[in-house]
């Protein structure tokens, strides 16, 4: 019998996942980190590595929509905010418009009566 299929017998095929079924062969066999330790580093590497890319794709599209010829001086902290807000943000049909522009013309108008208070103190 095969070895993989020898660790894998009282593993449902149904639940099967990458991390899961590793966790499972080290749980069951105490000697196979000794026995073979150059696949005990192949699977550390195998966990660490993401394997789908399409998150980081779509972050680098987003990052060139945000940061294109017309905004090339944009700083990295505000890209960054920019960025973690469209990535863990609400999507388009969920903002609510009114409270976001209420929420800035509050801003705003703080802005306006601390440089009115900076320029009288001058």
């Amino acid at each position: 019998m095969r070895i993989g299929q020898f660790y894998l017998q009282s593993y449902k095929i149904q639940e099967f996942k990458y991390h899961e079924c590793w966790k499972h062969i080290f749980d069951t066999d105490s000697a196979f980190i000794t026995n073979f330790p150059n696949i005990k580093k192949l699977i550390q590497i195998g966990l660490i590595i993401p394997l789908p890319n399409a998150n980081v794709e779509r972050i680098f599209s987003q990052q060139k929509l945000l940061k294109n010829k017309l905004r090339n001086k944009m700083s990295l902290e505000s890209l960054h905010r920019f960025l973690m807000i469209l990535i863990n943000g609400p999507e388009l049909e969920e903002i609510d418009y009114k409270s976001a522009y209420e929420y800035r013309r509050f801003i705003m108008k703080e802005r306006r009566f601390e440089n009115i208070d900076d320029n009288t103190n001058m």
